[in-house]
């Protein structure tokens, strides 16, 4: 996958004076950042202690596109950038908003593991 560079004003074609964002930039850019952005960052944007939890356990489905292309991927940042790209509502095996189960249904273990392509909540 590519990073993401955007011209100065605005623009997606490359320019030498743009910044180049990779996968952990722009998942910091839609929760941390955003937060703080907002002036939420004291309630949300990341997994602190005491913070509001929002939240998708994603279960793409066995053979498909985004499983084939996790399973597949060499390294976390490439997962990340796949999961971004395909990614699709079909994926989401659960929801949880303010901390509560709010569709789908939780993962039977809390187990995590390095090397696993989806974090293990329990609501």
């Amino acid at each position: 996958m590519h990073n993401a560079a955007f011209g100065a004003q605005g623009d997606e074609s490359p320019a030498a004076d743009g910044v180049p964002l990779t996968p952990a930039h722009l998942l910091y850019l839609a929760t941390a950042a955003g937060a703080g952005a907002l002036g939420l960052g004291q309630q949300v944007g990341d997994f602190g202690v005491g913070k509001e939890f929002d939240a998708l356990w994603l279960a793409p489905p066995a053979g498909s596109t985004l499983d084939t292309a996790l399973r597949h991927a060499p390294g976390d940042s490439e997962r990340l950038a796949r999961i971004f790209v395909l990614g699709t509502p079909g994926d989401v095996a659960a929801t949880w908003v303010g901390g509560r189960l709010v569709a789908g249904h939780a993962p039977a273990s809390t187990t995590h593991t390095p090397r696993s392509s989806h974090v293990h909540a329990r609501p």
